[in-house]
């Protein structure tokens, strides 16, 4: 990439120009034009041109007369040249845009078609329906669709960067096109390089790019179509928007195939985050039956891949709402999740996403924090799908689909594949030694492992390296080992390291100020390795997947059906070798009988349901992403990432229940007990939840796997409503015999609930016992062997306010010694509570937990005897006093994790970073103390980065946020004098505190403003704001008082790093006159930095200043005003440091605005600073305000011009000059366009 350096004047016009002319210089005609106006009539009447005009381009050519002024009317394209001793004429030369944009543009009059137009007007203004109406200003017009957005394009230049462009897009479109043609369309591009957060159930994707075409025929209502092309989701089966088979009023089919969609492939199942383009079509084929109907469906889609499917165990902490970190399925330790993409389970049980509902992810950490009403057990079991960003090749997907019902028969076909390009590969640079060695290992993808070391041919500064060098240790000689260094005689092994684990490898990370990891070799004990990093790294190999189904559904009647579906897959792992192919291809199938319901002649009202299935899985058959249920080879006591042997499953299940939606008044509904409503142990979700009516169903299940499954299952289900009394029950077991070991599970849970017009107690038993027992019948291990009672009380639902508490008391058991022994003992507690009380609103919800620890070694410190969980969350919002005190609360604590953290900084566009580098020791190396925090905008060349680790310690959270304002009646100004003094006072204030500790104590866990010992916090977020007006509405005379104290101590891999700061301002205001006003403040503020590691960071700031303000004001669109500004500061961190600064600061500044036109802002600042000290480091760059000791000038202009409908054009200019050193010139220009 070239770059280059120009004076900033030249630059700013020539790339002005350029912005707003360059693409149409490139049209067969310029758009530069001249032409002779006449002057002598006074008013601008005859238009300047029939195309639009660019106002910043007039110009006079001749004769040429500074003082002359051109008045230019956008709306009416006309011109009025002013000033003195004028001619008859004056040649004028000016660019035109495209077209006239103040003039309406359309195909065809709307009044032509509106028969009500001539009788519309307003009781208002009396505007009679045939007058103009007003139009919104936009950059172009688009008929019948609804539009909104910017377009906006930067450019900045400077005598100490290089030039740079920005940009950003943000379009929304939704209309129709035609009568069969509809457009929605989301475009986004703002050069964000980071993903939304993941703490809302919806969230706003930053840039992306979606448009989708919508076809309805009117004449046949039946056939419609949709296609969509950007960043689209491309999954199966197809979600409920629009996809089913429809009748021409919209009202989904249901008759002889229930609910069921045709195309709901059960082997085909996938989702993926792509870019590319989508098409689906519901449409009719044939002349007879149901002629309001569709009765096919025809999808094909062709994109590029953003990331690959996993589905991640991940291991739960006793007590700890995380923050969990997912890694790949290959064990990568840092990945990126694609938004959107995850799907959380606990316990079987799909989670919501958001503040308000169960977890929080943080997309580009990979982090997933649990909230309060969740609570995280060493029993829980957590599985995450999600889609991860891989960019190793490119990527293609293709996927295609079609279905079609003729009389009672279904066919449905499905297609996907994807494929990655070995010769395309993205991020990724392989050899041909590196492809040779993939082209030999086959499918043994682990030995494709080829060395991390690069030698450069420079040194490079800006990078860690290594020399090679040999060393001996323990008398034995090792060769070959990199040891970081700086010399560039001889750094220069730039080298890439792969984790392998305690004991596996032979460096580990170190510790140093070095901006970027740093490693170091660890000699052998015994010819065991002591580190954990190797400098290798793993050769992805190219892969490919593809997926065949075929299936269909035969109606014997309404109720009954027959159905099959196979499929053929085909996954190559390594598309590099030819090797180890055998294993490619695979099959499956499944056959079956379904009824969904017949009426049972000697029990009306009820249907019995039941069917019969088989499915045959090949020993190499690969399906796309996971088909089954989340929970279903657990169930089977299977390894679910488990392969390579047939499957075979029979079922067969029969019941009585009563069909959805009957309507009985004599039954009472399901209620949830409290565990139900989102706390722990949610330990079976599949009808928790529901509301089911009077139902028994069994269901027998066979499977054999090879070796690992030879068993049978049994499950029945019954719930029964008995008058206000309600009865569930649930029992499964299973037996299965594996090669080594037999594996007996047997699961109860029962309910029995009483519904009473306020309370509804219940009581729960859960009995989960599984064992693996081997040929000598000793148990070797468990999934789950507990026995568990709960009790609970809750209120109604149609009692306004809810409460709800529950006990519960578990034992579990573990194997020891062969047999099953106690080994826990819990006890939990849940209390629930929303009220409104007036004009209060209540919400709690609390949760405590004990369990005891039976079997502990007094060896092992990781297990302590007894363990106890606190978690809970309060909301209260209240008002008082007629609204004039309003309060907002909320508080949440709970066990969580801390982090250990580093960061590095890597460059950045100008003026889009955080930080500066400056080299304090002048050796050229970029180490982290001698990054500063960039104050002026084109020192912003650095962003920090934090990089995650795996180093976690166990924290005590505490997340506190509090709102108060206050505002006296309106009446107390009518009251007394000592009233009317107090209604002239008010306040807002907030208060956060989010904090990690290691302190267990109630008081410091349960109290935010608790006093808390520096070594037992771990991290902390903390901002106090308090401001207290007086007068704040009175425009003549008025004084406030502003507090702000904020406190961030952050754990890092070497240390702690903290920041505080505290600043007190008094300002009081006053008007001399209706055009003067007088301004003072006085503001004293203390910035304290603090570093375990980075010593030059420790300082203390104490800062006094003092400002007189003079402000002139003659009318609402001009406004002058100077000031002075007189400050003190010293380093006040030690009684040793001695750096002190003195500034004298005048600063003049005018804005003139226009509204809705114009808007001109200049600065002008000089300041005098006498600094004792040294100005090159991070305390000198912070004291001096990134200005130098003397004398230093800054300067800034901005100016802000709308020019014709929709467009909008902004130039900043500004630069500073200290004493001894040149000038700087930072400039700046963007247009932007409103649509």
């Amino acid at each position: 990439m070239t770059t280059v350096r120009c004076q900033p004047f030249v630059c700013f016009s020539a790339l002005l120009l350029l912005l707003i002319g360059g693409e149409n210089a490139r049209a067969q005609l310029s758009n530069l034009r001249t032409r002779w106006v006449a002057t002598g009539s006074g008013t601008a009447s005859t238009p300047l041109d029939t195309l639009g005009v660019l106002p910043g381009s007039l110009e006079i050519l001749s004769p040429a007369d500074s003082s002359w002024r051109l008045v230019f009317d956008s709306g009416t394209n006309t011109l009025l040249v002013r000033g003195r001793s004028l001619p008859d004429s004056v040649l004028v030369r000016y660019r035109t845009l495209p077209s006239h944009l103040g003039r309406s543009h359309f195909r065809r009059q709307l009044d032509a078609s509106d028969s009500s137009a001539w009788y519309r007007e307003s009781s208002l203004t009396g505007a009679r329906a045939n007058d103009p109406p007003e139009t919104r200003e936009e950059f172009f017009t688009t008929g019948g669709l609804h539009k909104s957005g910017s377009l906006t394009r930067g450019i900045a230049v400077g005598n100490t960067q290089n030039v740079f462009v920005n940009s950003a897009l943000n379009l929304q479109l939704d209309g129709p096109l035609s009568d069969d043609l509809s457009l929605t369309a989301v475009i986004s591009d703002q050069n964000v390089p980071f993903q939304p957060e993941g703490n809302t159930q919806q969230l706003q994707q930053f840039d992306k790019v979606f448009v989708q075409l919508g076809y309805q025929d009117r004449k046949a209502p039946v056939t419609r179509g949709t296609l969509t092309v950007g960043d689209i989701v491309m999954r199966n089966p197809l979600p409920n928007d629009g996809g089913t088979l429809r009748r021409t009023d919209g009202s989904p089919f249901a008759g002889r195939y229930g609910s069921r969609q045709p195309w709901a492939s059960y082997f085909l199942r996938y989702y993926k985050n792509v870019q590319g383009g989508q098409v689906a079509a519901v449409y009719r084929l044939g002349n007879g039956g149901d002629s309001t109907l569709a009765n096919a469906r025809t999808s094909a889609g062709v994109a590029v891949a953003k990331g690959k499917f996993a589905s991640v165990l991940v291991e739960a902490t006793e007590g700890s709402q995380g923050p969990y970190r997912l890694r790949g399925p290959g064990n990568e330790r840092f990945i990126v999740v694609l938004a959107n993409s995850e799907k959380v389970y606990l316990d079987g049980q799909l989670l919501r996403r958001g503040f308000n509902f169960d977890y929080v992810i943080d997309y580009n950490q990979a982090e997933i924090v649990f909230n309060t009403n969740v609570v995280i057990t060493k029993f829980s079991r957590i599985r995450v799908d999600f889609e991860y960003a891989d960019r190793n090749y490119s990527r293609t997907i293709l996927n295609a689909g079609h279905t079609q019902r003729t009389g009672g028969l279904t066919l449905s076909a499905g297609y996907y594949a994807e494929r990655d390009n070995p010769r395309n590969p993205l991020l990724l640079d392989l050899s041909d030694e590196d492809k040779r060695l993939l082209s030999s290992v086959g499918d043994r993808l682990p030995d494709a492992v080829a060395s991390g070391a690069t030698r450069l041919d420079a040194y490079d500064p800006g990078l860690p390296l290594y020399r090679r060098t040999d060393t001996t240790a323990n008398a034995s000689p090792y060769p070959g080992v990199y040891v970081y260094a700086t010399d560039p005689a001889t750094a220069r092994y730039q080298l890439q390291f792969t984790e392998l684990g305690p004991g596996e490898g032979n460096y580990r990370l170190k510790n140093n100020a070095v901006n970027g990891r740093v490693y170091e070799w660890v000699a052998p004990v015994g010819g065991v390795p002591q580190g954990s990093f190797e400098p290798v790294r793993p050769l992805p190999a190219p892969a490919k997947k593809q997926l065949v189904t075929l299936g269909g559904e035969y109606a014997l009647n309404e109720r009954e059906a027959l159905f099959g579906e196979m499929a053929l897959s085909e996954q190559d792992v390594n598309l590099f070798s030819s090797l180890d192919a055998a294993d490619d291809r695979g099959t499956a199938f499944k056959v079956g009988y379904v009824n969904r319901g017949r009426p049972l002649a000697f029990l009306p009202g009820y249907e019995w349901v039941g069917g019969v299935d088989y499915e045959h899985d090949s020993r190499h058959f690969r399906p796309i992403d996971r088909f089954r249920d989340i929970e279903y080879d657990r169930d089977w006591s299977a390894n679910p990432d488990s392969a390579g042997a047939a499957d075979r499953i029979f079922n067969v299940s029969v019941g009585v229940v009563v069909p959805a939606g009957r309507t009985d008044t004599t039954r009472v509904a399901a209620p949830d007990s409290l565990a139900n409503q989102g706390s722990a142990d949610r330990t079976d979700g599949r009808i928790a939840n529901q509301r089911s009516a009077d139902q028994l169903t069994y269901r027998l299940g066979r499977r054999m796997r090879g070796g690992e499954i030879n068993g049978t299952q049994h499950r029945v289900e019954l719930s029964k409503n008995l008058g206000g009394w309600w009865v569930r029950a649930e029992v499964f077991s299973l037996r299965n015999r594996q090669a080594r070991l037999t594996s007996d599970w047997q699961r109860v849970r029962t309910e029995l609930a009483h519904r009473g017009r306020r309370w509804v107690p219940g009581y729960v038993y859960r009995l989960d016992r599984n064992a693996l027992t081997a040929r000598n019948d000793s148990v070797v291990g468990t999934a789950m062997n507990f026995d568990e009672h709960q009790v609970y009380l809750r209120t109604n639902d149609s009692i306004r306010t809810r409460f709800g508490a529950d006990y519960a008391y578990r034992r579990d058991n573990a194997p020891l010694a062969g047999r099953l022994v106690r080994n826990n003992v819990a006890h939990t507690a849940n209390l629930l509570l929303n009220a409104r009380i007036r004009d209060q609103d209540l919400a709690l919800a609390f949760t405590y937990r004990q369990i005891a620890n039976l079997n502990v070694k007094s060896d092992d410190p990781s297990t302590p005897p007894k363990e106890e969980t606190l978690m809970g969350r309060l909301d209260w919002n209240a008002d008082f006093f007629g609204r004039a005190v309003r309060s907002e609360l909320s508080f949440a604590v709970a066990t969580g994790r801390e982090l250990k953290r580093e960061y590095v900084f890597l460059p950045v566009p100008t003026g889009q970073g955080t930080h500066t580098w400056r080299d304090e020791n002048g050796d050229g190396v970029k180490d982290l103390d001698e990054f500063y925090e960039a104050i002026n905008f084109d020192e912003r060349t650095y962003a920090k980065f934090f990089v995650p680790t795996d180093q976690y310690l166990r924290a005590y959270t505490n997340n506190f946020n509090y709102r108060l304002n206050l505002t006296p009646p309106r009446r107390w100004r009518e009251g007394g004098a000592l009233l009317a003094f107090f209604s002239k006072l008010s306040s807002v204030s907030s208060w956060s505190i989010n904090r990690r500790m290691t302190d267990d104590r109630v008081w410091e866990r349960f109290v935010p403003f608790a006093v808390i010992a520096p070594e037992n916090i771990l991290s902390n977020q903390e901002a106090l704001r308090a401001t207290l007006f007086f007068n704040r509405s009175n425009p003549r005379y008025g004084m406030d008082l502003a507090v702000l104290r904020s406190r961030q101590k952050q754990l890092l891999t070497n240390g702690f790093e903290g920041r505080n700061a505290q600043e007190y301002k008094l300002t009081a205001r006053t008007n001399l006159r209706r055009d003067w006003s007088v301004r003072l403040a006085n503001v004293r503020t203390v910035r304290t930095t603090q570093s375990d590691f980075l010593t030059s960071r420790n300082y203390r700031i104490e800062t006094y200043q003092t400002k007189p303000e003079l402000s002139y004001q003659p009318s609402n669109d001009f406004r002058l005003t100077t000031a002075y500004a007189y400050a003190r500061k010293r380093n006040a961190f030690t009684e040793n440091t001695a750096e002190r600064a003195t500034f004298h600061e005048v600063l003049l500044e005018t804005r003139w605005t226009k509204v809705s036109e114009r808007t001109w802002a200049a600065t002008l600042r000089y300041a005098m600073i006498d600094f004792a000290g040294d100005p090159n480091t991070a305390l000198g760059y912070e004291m001096l305000e990134a200005l130098r000791p003397g004398n230093n000038l800054t300067w800034s202009v901005n100016w802000q011009q709308k020019l014709t409908g929709g467009l909008q054009l902004t130039l900043h200019y500004e630069g500073r000059r200290a004493a001894a050193a040149p000038a700087v010139h930072v400039g700046r220009v963007q247009l932007a366009a409103l649509f």
